[in-house]
């Protein structure tokens, strides 16, 4: 069976319009259909109301900033969603790090958001904006990635003792097909030793920014209210398995910003506790307060997520990747980016070997100095240029360096930082090597969560 949700024909702007199918839903703007699919035996146990009040929140959060690259209407064909504030938000909080991107002036991007952002309508219809659910204090859905924080909330609920279904969630797969490729041999390997099902959903409507009949570029706009847009398209899952909890992985530092004039950039300001708060605002008044997102490691920084997995769940190391290869033939890591640079200096700093995660290369080579932000203050990857970024690195490196790592940047690390970072070593250790904040960890784990982590850091 199914449904169109359609739009004024005569209505002038560009058009946004779906249809629910046996398997998801799929979109249509600009001439082009984007598509969310689900398991079929799944999609089928769904309400009727649940698949459109989900699929039209989702739209909603990934299509709304388009307003920042085109100034026509967008004509919704589906009801006002209770996301739009919460997308809003997001949208002008994450505009410093676009403008960063796009190499435009905050103030310039700020300006077409509030002009364009009222430039919208939506069908008079009284869908329901709360889901019918029933769920499980004890069951959850865990989005795994295989990046160390995902597979790092997998060993801690897997020992919490929790009933845990993972979803891996495909998107983009065209544009980024060397990674899918080492990914799929990763699934097979770990659901075959881990003796555990994993249930899979399809996502390619990030690709309407890469749409070239848009009038305005802006860099790196899929990733704006991303984390929303993860957590509403695996609500399915949540409501077939009854599970009340969503697991994602914010790490404390995602939380970090910069200063760039009177704007901080976060580099991922969507998973942020600032956001996460507010998300889940959001989802409690959706879900009738059944359903709550959830990041076991939001209170802890890198050094302190490596350093778990090494001592406490080592097995899980040889699944880690964490970054996106252009090449299908050779390696899952690329050795070209500060991904691969920061994976190892922590594995290092925490007395891990980085030929079980797979790597090859010796990262302490001078040609990689280039790659961390303790050795190259001009490094352009946002998500490097936090100040504590930096500091989080100094400390690993002297880490590292008491272990007795060799190598021409531990060299130069010697002769440089070593003095900067004895110096600094207790403020270092208070922020990094301390649990931070929680915001979205429910309290029935907490007390057992902070134990494990209090008993591993001593370890570090």
């Amino acid at each position: 069976m199914t449904a169109s949700e359609g739009i004024d024909p005569n209505s002038r702007g560009t058009q946004i319009s779906y249809q629910i199918n046996d398997d998801g839903f799929s979109v249509e703007i600009l001439g082009r259909k984007y598509i969310v699919s689900y398991p079929k035996n799944l999609y089928a146990t769904l309400d009727e109301n649940f698949k459109k009040l989900v699929a039209e929140n989702f739209i909603y959060c990934r299509v709304k900033s388009l307003a920042l690259q085109t100034d026509q209407a967008l004509v919704f064909g589906l009801s006002k969603p209770l996301v739009k504030d919460l997308v809003s938000f997001g949208i002008v909080n994450d505009i410093p790090r676009l403008a960063y991107f796009t190499k435009v002036e905050t103030e310039k991007l700020l300006e077409i958001f509030e002009g364009n952002k009222d430039k919208e309508s939506f069908k008079n219809s009284l869908l329901k904006q709360d889901l019918a659910i029933k769920t499980e204090s004890n069951k959850v859905i865990l989005s795994l990635s295989f990046g160390k924080d995902s597979l790092l909330s997998y060993g801690l609920l897997k020992e919490l003792g929790l009933d845990m279904q993972i979803v891996y969630v495909k998107e983009m797969e065209g544009l980024n097909n060397p990674e899918e490729h080492f990914k799929t041999q990763i699934i097979s390997e770990f659901t075959k030793s881990e003796a555990v099902s994993m249930e899979f959903l399809k996502d390619n409507i990030d690709e309407i920014f890469y749409d070239h009949q848009l009038a305005r570029p802006v860099e790196d706009l899929e990733n704006t209210n991303g984390m929303l847009a993860f957590t509403l398209e695996v609500l399915p899952f949540a409501y077939f398995h009854r599970a009340k909890y969503l697991v994602f992985g914010n790490e404390a530092n995602f939380s970090d910003y910069y200063q760039v004039g009177a704007h901080k950039i976060y580099p991922s300001f969507d998973q942020s506790i600032f956001y996460s708060r507010e998300e889940n605002k959001v989802i409690s008044k959706l879900t009738n307060g059944q359903m709550q997102m959830v990041s076991l490691v939001e209170p802890i920084y890198n050094i302190v997520e490596m350093g778990i997995l090494v001592n406490r769940y080592p097995e899980l190391l040889k699944y880690m990747m964490s970054c996106s290869p252009k090449d299908s033939q050779h390696d899952r890591w690329c050795y070209d980016c500060p991904m691969c640079a920061k994976s190892f200096i922590f594995l290092k700093a925490v007395g891990g070997n980085p030929q079980v995660s797979g790597f090859n290369q010796d990262f302490f080579k001078v040609g990689y100095k280039n790659l961390y932000p303790l050795f190259n203050e001009n490094i352009t990857r946002a998500y490097e240029k936090p100040p504590a970024v930096r500091d989080e690195q100094l400390l690993a490196f002297l880490l590292a360096y008491r272990r007795g790592a060799k190598g021409d940047l531990m060299s130069l690390f010697e002769e440089k930082y070593l003095a900067e970072a004895a110096k600094r070593e207790a403020e270092l250790r208070q922020k990094f090597l301390a649990i931070q904040p929680m915001v979205t960890v429910p309290d029935f784990i907490k007390d057992r969560l902070v134990d494990i982590y209090q008993e591993e850091i001593i370890k570090i």
